[in-house]
């Protein structure tokens, strides 16, 4: 491929003065010029095919003459070549050129930007005046004198300079007899491309840089001076990811805080006004900053509205000017204010707590006519902690998450998207901006994964049927219980299943075994399972007359299946999610006493109580209506 090559020097051509008894005037034109590569340097020596053309504008428009490809032998950057020797230039070509121009063009390369011809190549059309030189032709000796007398008197003459008043150049046509000559520099003498003025540094002949090494400029003396020729991360630019990438890759954000309060009203005639805050995460240094505010009343121009930054330094926004009802503006660092400057946050953290007081000075007071809309911070940064794809990315060899066994920080709105694989749930988890939502990357539930609770197990597999899963409460060992995932919020584990006449629902120690609400026999979670497993509330279901309670318990820790003397009951409700707690523990917690029970509890007797007379009476649950012994299910949650 050929490189860009400028023509620096163009024309240099002898000035001929012809008489009529010289030879005819010669119809080349000489050209000299340097040929310089677009690094900087000369062209490499050798031959070079170059074409010349003539035309009467600098750009576009048909060539009046043209010639080439010729051969031009170039050395040390130099050539010159003789314009005409093959294809003659027409003198007629030059008469009808207001203005001449010559472009260049070397090899198949576009033509360079055309240079315009000195007085130099117009000498050519002196050759048309010895064309006068003709046969036959009257001449002063075939006309009388007589006849002009009356065409040259003496007294017309009277102001015409005579000969000895001229100066000696007119009759010697030397430059050299020219009075007050002028200081040309050398080169008008010698025509010597060195004796220029002002010449481009060239290098040295056969200077060369380095392997892995490339040109980064001239030196005074014509050396080279060289820079590393790999990329790295010294000579790369800090925001040039975009560059390098073709605007695939970024690492330029524009991050905004925006109020969480608004809209927020405004008190008329309160000079004080309203102030509202936003707290600006740690986004990174700033490369722009700008606030924009929306605020509505019925007459901006009692307005006066101020910023405030993290270190309690003031910029007026807007202070009781213009018309109208609204101000919908943004306020960029740079930018002219009422009073203050955004600017010196450039290249800091705007990290803090940023304020905006909005004042209507004017009104009835205690009216509101006025509203802060909205209003942001929008920081712009050069982030050394995340990248972003514009374009589609295709990882060829594979994407991996970044790994913890815990959530790396809160959830909030500024890493709204972030996602991570939990190492011990076996889930991604991804930030919505308010908490973080789990999507299992392998069966949960399950012997080799248990969840820790059915409702962990629903979170992570959004739609699982009802099923019995395996769950392993914080600190307790997996167990396989029943789940319902579809009623009642959904989420629930089945903690105990009472059968009238059984004492399995009082075994504080049980291991399980439960596999439907339903089943034939009695089962139990362990109390301290239960415990674990409780977050929100207990659900009763006991006998077939209106048999679902859901109650709560205001101290977990005391719950206890094992009745003793003085247990308060647990307050229960006929509506889910509507019971709260209320009385006084006494050391633990049943879920009903038999002195004081609510029309529907699961019973249950110690072994001692009241001399032992009623252990095998009072067990399974009590439904009022239907009395003792009844059959039912708890679920926890």
């Amino acid at each position: 491929m050929h490189r860009l090559i400028r023509i620096f020097a163009l024309l240099s051509a002898p000035v001929v003065i012809a008489t009529a008894a010289q030879a005819a005037v010669p119809n080349q034109l000489a050209v000299a010029g340097a040929i310089v590569a677009a690094g900087g340097g000369s062209a490499v020596d050798g031959d070079y095919a170059l074409t010349f053309a003539l035309y009467g504008q600098a750009q576009g428009g048909a060539s009046a003459w043209k010639e080439g490809p010729i051969v031009v032998t170039v050395k040390g950057g130099q050539f010159a070549a003789a314009l005409g020797a093959v294809n003659p230039i027409p003198q007629s070509a030059l008469a009808a050129l207001s203005e001449a121009w010559l472009g260049v063009a070397v090899g198949n390369d576009p033509e360079l930007p055309r240079k315009t011809l000195g007085a130099v190549a117009y000498a050519l059309r002196a050759a048309k005046a010895e064309a006068v030189d003709c046969t036959g032709c009257i001449g002063a000796a075939h006309i009388d004198a007589k006849l002009l007398a009356e065409f040259a008197k003496s007294t017309d003459l009277a102001n015409f300079v005579q000969a000895s008043a001229l100066a000696k150049v007119a009759a010697s046509g030397n430059y050299k007899d020219l009075a007050n000559l002028p200081q040309l520099a050398d080169v008008a003498a010698t025509g010597q491309y060195k004796d220029l003025l002002g010449l481009p540094v060239l290098p040295k002949v056969g200077a060369a840089c380095g392997t892995g090494l490339l040109v980064k400029g001239f030196k005074a003396d014509g050396s080279l001076e060289c820079a590393d020729g790999g990329v790295s991360v010294a000579n790369l630019p800090k925001d040039g990811l975009d560059e390098i990438s073709n605007g695939l890759l970024t690492n330029q954000f524009k991050e905004v805080a925006a109020s969480p309060k608004a809209p927020i009203d405004i008190a008329d005639a309160f000079p004080a006004g309203v102030t509202d805050a936003i707290d600006v995460p740690d986004f990174g240094l700033a490369e722009s900053l700008a606030v924009t505010i929306d605020i509505v009343n019925s007459d901006i121009s009692k307005l006066r509205v101020t910023l405030f930054d993290p270190t309690g330094a003031s910029y007026k926004l807007h202070d009781q000017g213009g018309s109208g009802t609204a101000i919908k503006a943004t306020f960029k660092a740079g930018d002219k204010l009422v009073a203050g400057d955004l600017a010196p946050w450039i290249g800091k953290n705007a990290k803090g707590i940023w304020s905006l007081q909005v004042a209507d000075l004017a009104g009835t007071f205690g009216g509101k006519d006025g509203k802060l809309n909205a209003w942001s911070i929008e920081v712009g940064t050069l982030s050394t902690k995340k990248v972003a794809a514009t374009g589609v990315l295709q990882a060829q060899g594979g994407f991996q998450y970044p790994v913890a066994a815990s959530h790396p920080f809160g959830c909030s709105a500024a890493n709204f998207g972030y996602t991570y694989a939990n190492s011990k749930d076996k889930a991604l988890y991804i930030c919505n901006g308010k908490g973080w939502f789990a999507l299992a990357i392998q069966g949960v539930g399950t012997a080799d994964n248990p969840g820790t609770s059915c409702k962990d197990i629903l979170d992570k597999v959004p739609g699982s049927k009802d099923a019995i899963y395996w769950v392993a409460p914080p600190g307790q060992p997996a167990v396989q219980t029943y789940c319902d995932m579809t009623n009642n919020g959904s989420g629930w584990t089945l903690a105990a299943r009472m059968v009238g006449g059984s004492w399995c629902h009082i075994d504080a120690n049980a291991v399980g075994g439960l596999t439907s609400p339903g089943q034939s026999g009695c089962a139990k979670l362990s109390d301290a399972a239960i415990k674990a497993l409780y977050t929100d509330q207990f659900w009763l279901s006991c006998g077939n007359t209106s048999p679902h309670r859901f109650g709560k318990i205001d101290n977990i820790a005391n719950f206890d299946t094992t009745a003793k003397v003085g247990n308060k009951k647990m307050t229960w409700s006929m509506t889910y999610g509507g019971p709260t707690y209320s009385g006084t523990d006494e050391g633990c917690c049943n879920l009903g006493d038999h002195n004081y029970h609510s029309p529907h509890i699961i019973y249950s007797i110690a072994t001692g109580y009241n001399n032992g007379n009623y252990k095998a009476d009072w067990s399974g649950c009590y439904n009022s209506p239907e009395g003792w012994h009844r059959s039912g299910y708890l679920y926890v949650r």
